[in-house]
Formats: C-alpha cells, structure tokens, sequence
C-alpha cells in the first residue's frame, strides 16, 4: 500500500520526517499485537495522533489519555467495551505514574543522582504491573499499542520493565526542535515564580522538574539560557521543603554559578538552600560574594543575618540585620529577626525595642508578639507578657503553644488558677501535649491539689513515658501527700529493672529520710555512692540524715565530700553549716554559711543561719548586719524579725527588740507552733525588761499555749522568766507555783532555788526560803547570790551568827560586794559586836564609798559603843551624800539629844518630819526632846500627833502621861496612862507612873495597887519598891514602908535617903 504523507509531514525536517514514515509503515505492516515507544513531548504527541489517523484511515484507531497516576494498565486496557475492535491504541499520560513515584522516592531518602539518573533502586507499580501482565497482553489484546512519552519515561521503562520494552516492535524519537526548544525554555523562565512553585502538588512540581531538567539536556544554545533554567530548576527543587530537595538545588545552583560567577541571584540562592539545609558557613561565603555583587540587597543581608544566628555569631548578625533595615526600614521580618538575636544576647530591653518595631510595621506578627512576651518574661514584666500572648491568641487563637507559655507566665505570677485554663485551652487544641500536662501538674502542685497534679501528671507519661521529670515530679507529689511507701514501692520497681540507677538510690533515701527511717535512708545513699562516688546529690542528702541521728562529725564529712563535687551548691554550705553549729564549732558553721552567701547573695536562709551563729557567739553587731541582709531580700521574713529581735533584746535594746518581736508575729506561719512558742517568750522576757510586767505575763502565758511537749528544756525558761515576773508584781504566791513547774524541768537548777527562796522570803516564809537556798548552794557552793540571800533570811529568823556565816560565804565569791558587808555589819550590831561591825561597814565604804545607809549604821554603831562624836560624824557625812534620808536624821537627833544639844535634836526631828510626816515615832520623839526641855505643852502636842497617826502607840500614851504629870494635870496622866496599858498591860513602868501620879493626888492606896502591878511584872523594879514605901509611908503604915525601902535597898544599896526618911 502507497503511502501518501499529509501536510504536517512536508514541515517536517527530513530526519523527522523518514522516523514519521518509519513509524506509519510499522504501523500499517503490524497486525495483531505490538509495542510500539515514541519519544516525543505531549504537544508533539497530539499532533502525531492527528496525523496518524489521517495517514492510516483504514485502521481502528483510538486514544486512551492517562490524566492521573495508575498501578493496574493492563486491567483498564482489559475492561475497554470495544476491545476486539481497536487495531492501534495509543497511550499519552503513563508519565504521570512516574512523577507521583518520583516523589515517594524522595520521601524514602533517596539522593537526587538516584531519583534522577533512573538507576535501579525499586519500580514503579504500574511497571511492575506489565512485567507481570506483558504474556496476558499478547494472548489476549490483538492490539498495536503505542505508548508516547517523554524521554524520562522512556528510560524508566528500559531500566525498570525491561522484559516488557524488550517485546517492542520499535522506539521512535522526535526530538523537539531548536525552535521548540527556544519557546518551552523562554516560557517556563517568564513563568517563573517560586511563590506559584511553592503551590504546585507534587506531581506537577516533579513534571516541572524533568521538563525543565529535559530541556538542559537538550538545549545547549546559550549560557545564559542555560543559566537561567538552572536557577529556575533550583527554585523548584527548594519548593519541596525537604532536605533531599535542598540538595539537588543547592547542585543546581552551584551549576548556575559555574555558568555565571558575577551575577548575585545564584549566590543568593546558593545561600538560601544551604542555609536550609545548615550548611551556615558556606551559605554566609554564598551571601558575602552576592553582596559584592548587589550589595544593597536587603534580602541577601536579611538571610546571611539568619545564617549568623544560626551560628550563634548573634553580634554578626544584628549588623547584617542592621544593614538590611538601612536598606529597607521597614521591613517587620527583619526588625523581628534582630529582636531575636538581641534576645540570644541578653540585651533584652534592645529585644523588645525591635519587637516593637516588627509589630508597628505588621501587627499581626503573631510570633512577634510570642518573642516580645519571652523577653518581658525575661524581664520578669509578667504582666505586659501576658498582654503581648494575648495578642498573639486573638491573631491565632488554636496555637497551643501559645496558650501552654501563657500559662507558664500566669504560673510565674503565681495566678494558678488562670494559668490551668490557659493549660486547659492549650490542651483543647492539642491534647496530647505532653508538656502542657506536665505544666498544669505542677500548678496544680502549687495549689496543693496533688490529686489532680498526678492526674495530669499521669496524662503526661500516657503520652511520653519516658518524661523523667513528669515521672519525678509525680513522685515529689506522692511525697507531699505523705505517700512515701508508694514512693518507695516505685522506686524500687525501678531498682528492679536497673539497680544502678544511682539517682533512683537517692530518691528513695529522700522518701526514707521523710518516713524517719534514717539508717535505711543512709544504706540507699551509700548504695548509690558505690555506683558513683562523686554524686554530689548523695552525699548531700547522707549528710542530712546523718544530721538527723545526731551523727554531726560523720554529717560534716558528707558535706564536704558534697561539696568538694558541686562546691557551688548553696545547699550544701548551709546544711554543712548547720551541721558544725551542732558540734559547737560556730566559727566554721559561719564560714559554711558565708560560702552559700558567696554563690547566692540573695539566699534568705543562709543569710538568718549567718545571723543565729554569729548571735550564739555574741558578735550580737554582726548578727543584726545579717538579720537586715535577710529582710533586704524579703521585709516579711518571720524568721528574721524574730531572731533580730531576740538578739536586740541580748544587746539590752530591749524597746527596738519589741518592735522586731511584734513584727514577727505580723507575719508569722500559721502552722509553726514552736516559732511562735519562742517570739511569745522572748517577748515576755524583753517586757519584763522595760518593766511592762503585766504585759509580760500576758506573753509567756501565750508561749506556754505554743509549747511543744518535747521541748521541755526550753519551756523551763518560759517558767523561770513568768516567776520572776510575779515576783517583780509582788505575786509571790503564783511566782512559788511557777518555780515548782520548772523545778520539776530542771531540779537541779540553782538559780531557780534562789528566786523561790526570794518569793518565800518576800512572803515571810523564812524558814522556807532557808530550806530553798540551802539547794541552790547545795547545787553550786560558789554562788554568791544564793549565800547572799539565805544570810537575809537568817537575820530576818534573827540567826545572827548563821547569817554572819552566810554572808562570808558569799564574800568568798565576791568579795568586793559593799551590801554583802554591810548586811554582815547589820548581823554583827545586833549581836552587839559593834567594833566588828564598824569594820565591815568600812569594808564596805571602801567599795561604794557614796553609800549613805552604811554611813547611816556605821554612825549607830559607834553611837552603840557610845563614840557620839565619831557616830555624829558618820551620821554628817549620810546627810551629805542624802540629805533626804530620814533615818540618818533620826539617829543625828537621837546623837544630839544624848548629848543634851536639844534643840537641835528637834531641828532633825523637823527634818525628818519634812521627809516624813506622817512618822508617829519620830513625832514621839520629838516630844521626849522637848520634855527634856521642860517645853511640856509642845511636848504634848508632838505625842498628840504621834498619836492621831498611830492611835495604839501605847510608848506615846505614856510620855503623854508624863508630861501631863510634869505640868501637875495628874487626872489626864492617869488617863493617857491607862491608854497605854490598855495597849501594853504589862508595862511595868507605866504602872510605876500611873502609881506616882495617884500617890501626888493623895490616891496611895490605887497607887499602892499601880506599884503591886508593876512588881508583880518586874519584881526587880527598885523605883516600884521605893514608891510603893513612899505610899505606905503616907498612909502611916511605916513598918511596911520599912520593908518596901528595904526590898529597894537589896536591889539598889544606894538608895539611903528613904529609908532615913
């Protein structure tokens, strides 16, 4: 058959043209089955359809197009109604089968030289399909098929169904034209645009690809040509976002910049996919030669800033992003980007400086808004954070992320509730963020709501079991709920499956250590430090168990064992600390406690233990110096205002010590019993101090309600410190009751013994005193104040010689004591020891000279031993030192008087009267002066005064008498007489002047009876005998006037004259 070739046949060029024949020839000769290749592009496949059918009419000729990616051709080619009827099928679009495989390839990590040099690595499915299908094929399609494709396709066939293109009848090329060529090249450079690359789908950004990758290989008319398409070829490999397409760009491009050294868009490029892919340094080399090429490019220093950044080279960066705002201001991404690197930095304030700027020029930046909140966070400006996520939630409100940080700054303002809704908003979005859950346990643990937190706790390791913090943090909240068996139980579960978990060791010492069970805890603790000797955390702990038994030495040695490993932990110089306080050695304990202030400054704990030891070893100044440290970091410190306060109290500021007291109990905690027990004592103690007595009582009574049982040696001052305070109120009896409760504390406290002797001997329970100062020196025998106070209570039993005795024993202590000596003077002048008691009166002037009342005794002591002068003396130099003491005038007046210088013995009177007014013995006195002067009227009046203060003053009554009698008014002697023996019935001299003042109204018979009364009460009364014989004598019964003068003579012989008489 004559073939006859139609129009599109003579625009062929001839080698085109004799393939075309080729082809139709084959066509027309082939009957039945065939496969027939024709390399050609899709146009150029319409177009040789076309022609086909016109130039072979006679034949069944029909086209199946494949529009999309298929796996099973032989059974679309088996289900064709007309199947029998069709002599020539041809196939366009099997491609597309290869395109979706291309991309899986790159999905599997398959390089470019593999996805794109078809060597054998896999097989597409729909060729796997007609190796497997290619005998069905023959025995059942009598068909010619045609498969047009382009030359990528082709190739696959060769390499990847070679058993099906080796029953090919033929392959025919028609390769595109130069012309062609020319076109596609310029179209696919025109239409070029990475933003519209970015949307292709996969298949289509593969077919691109081999189309572009297709033209390279066969259009080699210019650089430039070729240029271009190499960088259009790279943006298309970077469109796919994957580390393999970043790679074969980054190829591409290299290619372009061989082509084209001087022009900056390859180096741009270059840069940009190595940056992709972390190839920083070479893509800053790539941005450095685009920059000398176009360096006002604000694109290329924007992303050479990104690479720097990336480097951590944060200074770099900022001046790259510096010089890309200078070119183009207001760009938001590149203020945005400069925020970041200032942020990196720690220049913060500059950070958010930059946020702002990013967000004034789009303020819809949502992740703006998110970097301006961490670095307020930063800031610690938690409050303008939460304002900046805000914004960020209303630009997108279903980022978790966003919410989940939000929450975290709620937590850090410690606004807990607010931060579980933004937790719980985080999770509505995505509820397995681990994270979050893991966050919003630990708020709720903050809230004390330790079910819930293991709950969320739980959530978090359901999502990732291996979250070692949500697993620790779980236990921790174990612990706080006291379920440190259930702590244990896990821990050992751990142990079980790796019993060289040191840190699990550890952890399950601390849950021991909470359950008291310390021995248990430290052989955890040495099970851990087996498996790593220098964890700083076990030996740390060991320590404090080791504390917590009272095992100080063995505890110091863990703590420097710690701290040799980690010696910038804080902890373990306070706790170290502590340890050697219990041993007393309080210079080292402060040198621990500066160490963890070295390392932190700010750390309030270590700051109030420096205090407390320096306080302990009375640098008291220092102390305060630390306590004002601790209340700088926190003025609420309970803690600090109470130990302050106790140590003012110490330096006797006793006013300043209440206001730190009262401070303390401002802000005390509300469980903590035993604190408040000790600033309820101490404030008792200080009250006592400013003499505020009943408010004392009032706190010590508050610490006895705060005490703790087991702290009885400390409860024993609260007992001491209350007796002494109703002492001081003259409350002996409730003072008594006091010193018995903390006998029974401390019995063998001497100094308790003393102050119960003191309220005994205050109550004029002497002997009782005795007995209690007799244990106080029995417990400490060189207590000067115990031997002191029993010589009062002895003198007071007036014991004079016992007193005597007690008093040198407490001048053995202390020997320069001026009251001890003078209470010993005292003792010696009632014994009627005077020169002695002179001598110890001087023993105690030599000591206090300016003491006017041993002045005063010495003066009557030596008045007692008659040396008036000497005595007049003493007396003169207590007026000197204290012209206001009424004593001294009163013996200055009693001195004068015996010397017959009345006068002046009733100016003192008047002196002391000044001082004294209402003195009836003084005003009694004063009488007798003035009736040694025969003034008995004025003495009458002085006796009357005497006696309208002190009406049963029986010694005024009778000198009232007496001056009556010596004014002759016998009758109102004998009444004020009687007065006094109303008061006084056996006052025998009263008696003898009642019988004198009757014998001068010629009354001899009562006065007879007076002088009986006053004998029969002092027979040895010689004057009564006398008198009563005058009575007698009057009365004329002279033999027993004879007898009465004679029984006065027996007992005076001098007395002659009565009885010649």
């Amino acid at each position: 058959m004559t073939l006859e070739l139609t129009d599109w046949d003579k625009d062929l060029p001839s080698e085109r043209n004799e393939e075309y024949q080729a082809l139709v020839r084959t066509l027309n000769f082939t009957e039945g089955f065939a496969l027939l290749f024709v390399h050609c592009s899709p146009a150029e496949g319409e177009q040789l359809i076309t022609t086909v059918k016109e130039d072979i009419p006679h034949k069944n000729i029909e086209v199946m197009r494949l529009e999309k990616a298929v796996t099973n051709l032989y059974e679309i080619i088996d289900n064709l109604e007309n199947q029998g009827k069709i002599n020539i099928l041809f196939f366009t679009g099997l491609e597309h089968s290869f395109y979706e495989y291309e991309e899986c390839k790159r999905l599997m990590g398959w390089n470019s030289r593999d996805i794109y040099s078809y060597s054998w690595k896999g097989v597409p499915p729909v060729l796997i399909n007609l190796n497997q299908q290619r005998e069905r094929f023959k025995e059942k399609c009598n068909i010619c098929f045609v498969f047009l494709l382009p030359r990528f396709a082709i190739k696959y066939f060769i390499q990847r169904a070679p058993d099906f293109f080796d029953w090919r009848s033929g392959l025919f090329e028609f390769p595109r034209d130069s012309e062609t060529l020319e076109k596609e090249s310029s179209r696919i450079i025109k239409d070029a645009d990475y933003e519209k690359y970015l949307s292709l789908k996969r298949e289509e950004r593969n077919q691109e690809i081999i189309a572009i990758q297709e033209l390279i290989a066969e259009y080699h008319k210019t650089p430039d040509r070729q240029y271009d398409l190499l960088i259009n070829l790279g943006k298309l490999q970077s469109a796919g976002k994957y580390y393999q397409d970043y790679k074969e760009a980054i190829a591409s491009y290299n290619k372009a910049v061989e082509i084209k050294p001087d022009d900056y868009q390859g180096w741009y490029n270059l840069g940009y996919a190595l940056g992709e892919i972390g190839r920083n340094e070479e893509a800053i080399a790539s941005y450095d030669r685009a920059l000398e090429i176009k360096p006002d490019d604000h694109l290329t220093w924007y992303n050479r800033g990104i690479a720097l950044d990336y480097l951590g080279r944060y200074e770099e960066a900022i001046s790259s992003y510096d010089k890309a705002l200078e070119i183009k201001p207001n760009d938001h991404l590149t203020w945005y980007k400069r925020g970041n690197a200032l942020r990196y930095l720690g220049r913060i304030e500059e950070a958010i400086a930059s946020y702002d700027q990013a967000l004034k020029f789009n303020p819809d930046k949502h992740e703006a808004w998110i970097n301006q909140s961490l670095a307020l966070q930063n800031l610690e400006r938690y409050e303008e954070a939460i304002t900046s996520y805000d914004r960020a939630l209303e630009i997108k409100p279903n980022d978790y992320q966003t919410w989940h940080d939000r929450g975290n700054t709620l937590r850090d303002l410690k606004r807990h509730e607010e931060a579980i809704s933004s937790y719980d908003q985080a999770l509505k979005i995505k509820s397995d963020d681990y994270e979050a859950w893991h966050d919003r346990g630990n708020t709720l643990r903050d809230l004390k709501r330790h079910e819930e937190a293991i709950s969320s706790y739980d959530q978090a390791l359901k999502i990732q079991p291996d979250d070692y913090e949500a697993w620790y943090w779980r236990v921790v909240t174990l612990g706080n709920l006291g379920r440190y068996e259930e702590v244990i139980a896990l821990y050992d579960k751990a142990l079980e499956i790796d019993p060289n978990d040191y840190q699990a060791w550890v952890s399950r010492g601390i849950a021991l250590k909470n359950l008291e069970r310390y021995e248990e805890a430290i052989s955890s603790y040495e099970q851990a430090l087996k498996i790593n000797p220098d964890d700083h955390y076990a030996w740390h702990n060991l320590g404090i168990s080791l504390n917590s038994l009272g095992r100080y030495t063995e505890a110091v040695t863990s703590y420097n064992k710690a701290q040799k490993t980690d010696p910038s932990c804080e902890n373990g110089w306070i706790h170290r600390g502590e340890a050697l306080y219990n041993l007393g050695r309080y210079e080292e304990a402060v040198a621990s406690f500066t160490e963890a202030l070295k390392i932190n400054p700010d750390y309030l704990d270590a700051w109030n233990w420096h205090g407390y030891v320096l306080d302990k070893l009375g640098r008291y100044e220092e102390a305060i110096a630390s306590y004002d440290q601790a209340l700088k970091i926190n003025s609420d410190d309970y803690y600090a205002w109470k130990s302050r306060g106790i140590t003012l109290e110490k330096l006797g500021r006793y006013a300043e010590a209440l206001i730190n007291l009262d401070k303390a109990l401002e802000f005390k905690p509300k469980d903590d019993l035993s604190n408040l027990y000790y600033v309820w004592k101490w404030r008792g103690i200080t009250l006592n101090k400013l003499d505020r007595y009943e408010e004392a009582l009032i706190s010590l009574d508050k610490a006895l309600e705060f005490t703790v049982n087991d702290d009885l040696s400390d409860i024993f001052y609260v007992w001491k410190w209350r007796g002494s305070t109703l002492n001081t109120l003259g409350r002996y009896e409730e003072a008594i009751t006091c010193f018995d409760k903390a006998l029974e504390i401390q019995p063998n406290n001497h100094y308790v013994w003393i102050l119960q002797g003191l309220a005994l001997y205050l109550l004029g329970h002497n002997e009782e005193a005795i007995a209690s100062y007799n244990k106080a020196v029995a417990i400490k025998p060189n207590d000067y104040y115990a031997w002191y106070w029993l010589g009062k209570a002895l003198q007071e039993l007036e014991r004079h010689e016992e007193a005597i005795a007690s008093y040198d024993k407490a001048l053995e202590c202390k020997p320069d004591d001026h009251q001890a000596w003078n209470n010993r003077g005292f003792a010696l002048c009632n014994l009627g020891r005077n020169e002695e008691a002179i001598a110890s009166y001087d023993q105690a002037l030599s000591i206090q000279p300016d003491d006017h009342i041993v002045w005063n005794l010495r003066g009557l002591a030596l008045y007692k031993l008659g040396h008036n002068e000497e005595a007049f003396a003493s007396v003169n130099k207590a007026l000197e030192i204290q012209p206001d003491y009424d004593l001294v005038w009163s013996l200055r007046a009693l001195l004068l008087k015996d010397l017959g210088r009345y006068e002046e013995a009733i100016t003192s009177y008047d002196q002391v009267l000044k001082i004294k007014p209402d003195d009836y013995k003084v005003w009694n006195y004063r009488g007798n002066a003035l009736r040694d002067l025969g003034r008995n009227q004025e003495a009458i009046f002085s006796y009357d005064k005497a006696l309208e203060i002190q009406p049963d003053t029986h010694k005024a009554w009778n000198n009232r008498g007496k001056a009556l009698f010596d004014l002759g008014h016998y009758e109102e002697a004998i009444t004020s007489y009687d007065q006094a023996l109303k008061i006084k019935p056996d006052d025998y001299e009263v008696w003898n002047d009642r019988g004198n003042a009757l014998r001068d109204l010629g009354r001899n018979e009562e006065a007879i009876s007076s002088y009986d009364k006053a004998l029969e009460i002092q027979p040895d009364d010689h004057e009564a005998w006398n008198n009563r014989g005058k009575a007698l004598f009057d009365l004329g019964h002279h033999k027993e006037a004879i007898a009465s003068y004679d029984k006065a003579l027996q007992i005076q012989p001098d007395l002659t004259r009565e009885r010649l008489e």
